[in-house]
């Protein structure tokens, strides 16, 4: 079986959903930040400031293409990552897509109480944080959409996302 892949919004339960999908398809899990995280040895906050966005999109976008040639797993992806490099031209072509859609007063909650240090939204108000999501996720939806399957993240449970990934998949 080719490759599964979760895309979506920061916050949207990609990691967290994955692991227990992924053990209840009998595939392999990997977060791709934690993936770039231990290939470099710097998280993924240090390379932000380090490095910048952009040379963080190429080594993510590189570590993608590796990760889409496996079979058997299932990959989370970044926020941003299908939206940079042509990634999603590459995740359709390589896997199948699922999109974890969530709307922009849950994502609020969920980042605004996110213990997980996340360098796009660091030092962020309410104000600014409620923009930013709805701004990006804007910007972001022309690629989201684009996925095999989209999936209302509310409520959902890996059991519910195992299903449904199984019946699109046969």
């Amino acid at each position: 079986m080719r490759a599964i892949v979760l895309i979506g919004f920061m916050g949207c339960g990609k990691s967290s959903l994955g692991k227990r999908t992924a053990h209840l398809l009998d595939l392999e899990f990997y977060d791709l930040d934690l993936e770039i995280e231990k290939r470099y040895r710097v998280n993924i906050s240090g390379l932000f400031q380090k490095y910048g966005e952009d040379v963080f999109r190429k080594l993510e976008s590189d570590s993608l293409q590796q990760h889409l040639e496996s079979e058997n797993i299932l990959l989370s992806l970044g926020g941003g990552t299908p939206c940079y490099q042509g990634n999603i031209e590459h995740i359709l072509n390589k896997a199948f897509s699922v999109y974890i859609q969530l709307s922009p007063k849950s994502l609020f909650y969920r980042l605004r109480a996110s213990k997980k240090p996340r360098p796009l939204i660091q030092g962020m108000n309410d104000n600014e944080l409620q923009a930013f999501i709805s701004q990006r996720l804007e910007e972001r939806k022309i690629f989201y959409d684009q996925a095999d399957l989209v999936i209302k993240g509310e409520g959902l449970t890996p059991k519910i996302l195992a299903e449904r990934i199984r019946a699109e998949i046969g």
